[in-house]
């Protein structure tokens, strides 16, 4: 410790009471005479301006020694609970006169003081919230039901973090299904766009939008083997599929392909029209299909790789997931792109006038949503007339063409339109 102790005479006419130090993990080394090494230096610190009566009677005792500084108070935390019950009193003998005389005596009880930085201390605390706070208390003090109640919405507990990038994902993957009270769909975005290349001047229909654009050649070639089931369907067979709903209806219709062997058809032979027709099959299975993850469109997997792989990178939109990865997913622009494509190649197959009550039972499609996809893309639809109706038509029901013809009109007027909210 530092300097030695000295003795001061003790002004009694401020009746200031008489300090009594007691540490609070040892003593002094001191003698009897009041010598000793190394003894610390005392300071007893006041108010030195307070209006509060209480406040005046308040008293820091420091003691600075070598290696370690003390501190006591007659207040607060530090103060003895014995002082404020008890009054002390010190007697000084005077071994002349044999007299003794009495003085106001004081407790304090002296700790180490270890300098720390308060600000430091006070900016961790206001890290935590208020929330996180009552939680450690919960933790630490609370009851037993208390504490199954805290560790419950712990293990519930979602991180926010994960929630933002899923909601990120979910409002990417899925852009279009959100908007259902907007008048327009984009047919164009940077990276998706839903109509095959356009010639928008052209005057024949085969040019508007050729069909090694919606499907190319030499895929076409590999759906042969597709194609030849349904060109050597013999009547048994189709019935089959009529009556267990394996087969689109519009596909039926145009069976049995023997009938279109003799066709006027110059653009396309009738083994096309059947590699056609199935790729028509597994668009209208992929449409209806209300899986949306690659994983879970099982109908893929029975087609070829190359016209999967075709149909995967054309219609399936990619997105991000909160681990960083790219995975593909069929939203409803996907399935709007799809839908363009099969009335498109319908057109093809049926020399660009195509009804269109067929493509509608097997979507399951409105027939105001039918027209407003064949309007999309520039084509012509109209109400069918009397004299083209067949016989098995019920009367008095509406049934639609849909023609494609030179140059078409591709104006915001004629983009397709959305269903409106029925909230509205």
């Amino acid at each position: 410790m530092a300097a030695s102790m000295k003795r001061k005479a003790f002004d009694t006419s401020e009746n200031e009471a008489i300090p009594i130090v007691s540490f609070s993990h040892g003593a002094l080394n001191v003698s009897k005479e009041g010598n000793g090494d190394n003894l610390p230096t005392f300071k007893l610190l006041k108010h030195s301006k307070s209006d509060i009566v209480k406040r005046k009677q308040w008293r820091i005792l420091t003691a600075r020694g070598q290696k370690i500084d003390y501190v006591g108070s007659n207040y607060g935390e530090l103060a003895l609970k014995a002082s404020s019950t008890s009054k002390y009193m010190v007697g000084v003998l005077d071994k002349r006169t044999g007299k003794m005389q009495a003085y106001d005596a004081q407790l304090f009880r002296l700790h180490p003081w270890i300098q720390r930085d308060e600000t430091q201390k006070q900016k961790k605390d206001d890290t935590l919230t208020f929330l996180e706070k009552t939680h450690r208390l919960t933790e630490n003090f609370g009851s037993k039901r208390g504490k199954r109640s805290l560790n419950s919405l712990i293990r519930n507990k979602v991180s926010q973090e994960f929630i933002e990038k899923a909601v990120s994902e979910a409002v990417e993957n899925a852009a279009v299904d959100l908007p259902e009270t907007s008048d327009y769909v984009q047919l164009e975005s940077e990276h998706f766009q839903l109509l095959p290349p356009c010639n928008k001047d052209a005057s024949a229909p085969a040019d508007i939008y050729k069909l090694e654009d919606i499907l190319p050649l030499e895929l076409m070639d590999h759906l042969d083997q597709k194609g030849d089931s349904l060109l050597n369907a013999s009547v048994e067979e189709i019935e089959k599929w009529q009556k267990e709903e394996s087969c689109p209806f519009y596909v039926l219709d145009h069976l049995p392909l023997s009938d279109y062997a003799f066709s006027e058809d110059k653009d396309l032979s009738v083994k096309r029209k059947a590699a056609i027709l199935a790729y028509i099959t597994v668009l209208m299975q992929l449409f209806i299909t209300k899986k949306r993850n690659l994983e879970s469109l099982t109908m893929l997997n029975e087609i070829p790789l190359s016209i999967k792989d075709y149909i995967v990178s054309k219609f399936l939109q990619e997105s991000s997931t909160p681990s960083g990865s790219i995975k593909r997913s069929l939203t409803k622009l996907s399935k709007d792109k799809v839908m363009i494509h099969i009335l498109l190649l319908a057109l093809h197959v049926d020399s660009f006038r195509t009804k269109l009550d067929c493509l509608q039972r097997d979507t399951g499609i409105p027939p105001k949503r039918m027209l407003q996809y064949v309007r999309s893309f520039g084509g012509k639809p109209r109400l069918l007339k009397k004299h083209e109706m067949e016989s098995t038509d019920i009367v008095g029901t509406k049934k639609y063409l849909m023609e494609l013809k030179g140059p078409v009109d591709l104006s915001p007027k004629k983009v397709l339109r959305q269903r409106r909210s029925q909230t509205r």
